[in-house]
């Protein structure tokens, strides 16, 4: 089998539930990373047998287990976007000329703004554990270090430290990411198209103003691609200048 360029691997659809379920202990693969690159890895296998996707191991994801060492992108996010970097679709009328859409380019801002807003973990898989309808969170963050404290503390305050603690946050995560991704990915091959991204409501402000100092090189600059919601760890000082406004044009009196 010839190895595809990154941005022209095949997909095909696959049933988000199922594929999301089998990501709870796909073989061979550990760690948040490693189940959700792995899950659809093996989805993909059972989709197009004999393509690439039988060359690629399943534990690739493992890089990114628990944000790797620093904590950075959580691997239930990082693996499915790993993923999505591979797939591609020809979207040219013209077979001579292939113009290809890139899956990552096209979904990957709006499926790490899903998981910065999504309260982890669903219910969805409660029927895998005996721990059912635990406590939820939304990270506003990709970042595991975020994610996963946030929910840690949401636990631990009505936590009784006399009964058994609930360890399977992180496992079911990766079974929510991997549902989204094939939801996105499937819709996304139906109709090839940028999914649009904004800043929630709370940091719009914020990510307009610091993304156009950015454009003007002054000091207070974001690049655009920092999307992360600003108020999780800034807040906004005191003696913070006003938006800059344009200012008035008073209309001459002809006499």
């Amino acid at each position: 089998t010839t190895i595809p360029p990154v941005g022209q691997w095949p997909y095909a659809p696959m049933d988000p539930d199922a594929i999301g379920a089998s990501a709870w202990a796909p073989p061979g693969c550990g760690g948040c990373g490693g189940k959700s690159a792995g899950a659809l890895i093996y989805g993909l296998r059972a989709a197009l047998p004999g393509g690439p996707w039988d060359k690629l191991p399943v534990n690739i994801g493992a890089f990114a287990n628990g944000g790797g060492p620093y904590g950075t992108s959580c691997g239930g996010v990082a693996g499915p976007f790993f993923i999505m970097q591979l797939i591609g679709k020809n979207v040219s009328l013209d077979p001579t000329t292939p113009k290809w859409a890139s899956a990552a380019s096209d979904l990957g801002a709006a499926f790490h703004k899903w998981y910065c807003d999504f309260p982890f973990p669903s219910t969805d898989w409660d029927d895998l554990t005996s721990f059912k309808g635990t406590v939820t969170s939304v990270s506003g963050s990709p970042l595991c270090h975020e994610s996963r404290s946030q929910w840690e503390n949401v636990y631990l305050r009505q936590w009784d430290p006399t009964t058994p603690y609930d360890g399977t946050r992180c496992t079911k995560l990766p079974c929510d990411t991997v549902k989204q991704a094939v939801q996105m990915l499937n819709d996304w091959w139906a109709s090839p198209a940028a999914v649009a991204w904004a800043p929630d409501e709370d940091f719009a402000t914020c990510y307009g103003c610091h993304t156009q100092l950015n454009s003007e090189h002054k000091v207070g600059a974001i690049h655009p691609t920092e999307r992360e919601n600003c108020t999780n760890c800034h807040t906004v000082p005191a003696k913070h200048p006003a938006p800059a406004k344009k200012p008035s044009r008073k209309k001459k009196t002809v006499i």
